[in-house]
């Protein structure tokens, strides 16, 4: 593919993941969790209109679920990080170890403030997300390099 041609397909992606029918407020409960497509896709969580994390996954259902748990999502981890480290009762959270309960419940309120567009992509996930990354620079989203 030309880049040209992948440039007009990653901007056709991009207005499709930012369409409002794609878009859906956070509930963190199993009924939100089985309403997700079970396909591979991308995903991103914006605070009103600022693109905060984007991210792509094999299975969007499973990994709307992982958000769930902040053992499981590095979005978990980077909210309590920004958001609560100052908090009295905060230690690092790892893929191992949550947060104390305190701290849990103010990321899962935090989240819940935002809005979720999830797109299903079969080709082009990882790209799409680095366009996003790149292109949005959001503030939850780890760099990294792809090669």
């Amino acid at each position: 593919m030309d880049e040209k041609t992948k440039n007009k397909y990653l901007n056709s992606l991009e207005r499709k993941i930012f369409s409002k029918k794609n878009r859906q407020n956070v509930e963190l409960t199993l009924e939100w969790v089985s309403s997700m497509p079970c396909e591979p896709g991308v995903y991103l969580f914006m605070d009103k209109e600022k693109v905060v994390y984007v991210g792509e996954t094999g299975l969007l259902q499973g990994r709307m679920n992982d958000v769930r748990s902040t053992r499981n999502h590095t979005l978990r981890r980077s909210i309590g990080e920004r958001k609560f480290s100052k908090h009295s009762h905060y230690t690092k959270a790892t893929s191992s170890l949550k947060y104390a309960e305190d701290i849990e419940i103010l990321v899962n309120k935090y989240i819940k403030s935002l809005i979720v567009s999830i797109l299903p992509v079969n080709l082009g996930r990882s790209e799409l997300e680095e366009y996003l990354v790149s292109k949005y620079d959001p503030v939850y989203n780890k760099r990294k390099k792809r090669v």
